[in-house]
């Protein structure tokens, strides 16, 4: 239940930037289109920054809800894949302790096995 309770912590905190992005993007709007400034470069601009943000959120998400769901079955899957979505987990973590993490692999290794428990080895061992 901790561990659920700082992972709720780390979605919140990933979340603040881009809910405060799209507000203030909503407000711009309101006033670019008081000041005669919106045109449809403008509304399409705004909309793709609107989706990319969106976009973020749900891959946090989904990160997020898929690590406490164990792998029922062995499949194949990147290295650098796993090493990525758990560097979406821990952003915060290592932003707030001055961690740069630097990958570099060679090849895209592919690995037959669990997912998530992979992914926990690397959650754990910075615990």
């Amino acid at each position: 239940m901790a561990a659920m309770g700082e992972m709720m912590d780390a979605v919140a905190h990933q979340w603040k930037q881009p809910l405060n992005s799209l507000s203030m993007m909503n407000d711009m709007l309101e006033n670019d289109f008081k000041d005669g400034i919106v045109d449809n470069d403008y509304i399409k601009d705004m909309t793709q920054t609107t989706q990319m943000q969106i976009a973020h959120m749900l891959n946090t998400l989904n990160e997020f809800r898929t690590f406490f769901r164990p792998s029922k079955e062995n499949a194949d899957f990147f290295i650098d894949d796993c090493i990525q979505s758990v560097e979406i987990l821990m952003k915060d973590e290592l932003i707030k302790n001055n961690i740069n993490l630097n990958i570099e692999i060679q090849d895209n290794i592919s690995i037959y096995g669990l997912i998530n428990e992979f992914k926990h080895l690397f959650f754990k061992s910075y615990k």
